[in-house]
């Protein structure tokens, strides 16, 4: 008996350190995908749009100084909006990913907070579903601004992703 409870004791160590090796991966891996910089996704420099008067998303980037903004009259004639066009300065340029992406911010992973049991897929081999906590943080004064509330990511995010265990690479994000 007594070599029986010994034995499943260590078996149980055995099993926990694994998950923990697993969990560390995983984590490895989320940072790996996320930790990186915040940044504005839906418009590349230089563009062009309709300027109808209203403040745009783009205004707090002309106040602060990183874009430019010429106006011409509407090529579809009188009474309609003029066009702006758009482009960065040399001050813009410094904030901007060799991807184009225009940056505000980080996003931090906080912590692995829900992990499944591993499981085995026929296809794809050993697989486990991870949930993160993320945090974005803002270091841009600009993207605090009103008109920049629905294109920035702020505070915390709960993100879930599957794993699939690779023989030389271990725990990866399966794409």
């Amino acid at each position: 008996m007594k070599k029986f409870l010994t034995a499943m004791a260590m078996a149980s160590v055995l099993m926990l350190s694994a998950c923990g090796g697993a969990e560390g991966e995983i984590e490895e891996a989320f940072k790996e995908s996320y930790e990186k910089p915040l940044c504005l996704t839906h418009k590349s420099f230089p563009f062009s749009e309709s300027a109808g008067g209203q403040r745009s998303w783009v205004s707090p980037l002309i106040d602060e100084g990183y874009v430019d903004a010429a106006m011409e009259a509407s090529p579809y004639g009188v009474g309609q909006s003029p066009v702006a066009h758009y482009n960065l300065t040399k001050k813009g340029r410094k904030h901007v990913t060799p991807e184009g992406y225009f940056c505000y911010g980080d996003t931090t992973v906080v912590k692995v907070v829900d992990m499944s049991d591993e499981i085995e897929d026929k296809n794809r081999g050993k697989l486990i579903r991870a949930e993160v906590l993320l945090k974005h943080k803002i270091t841009e004064s600009w993207a605090k601004e009103p008109e920049m509330k629905e294109y920035v990511k702020i505070g915390e995010e709960t993100v879930t992703r599957t794993f699939v265990h690779k023989q030389k690479a271990g725990w990866v994000l399966d794409r």
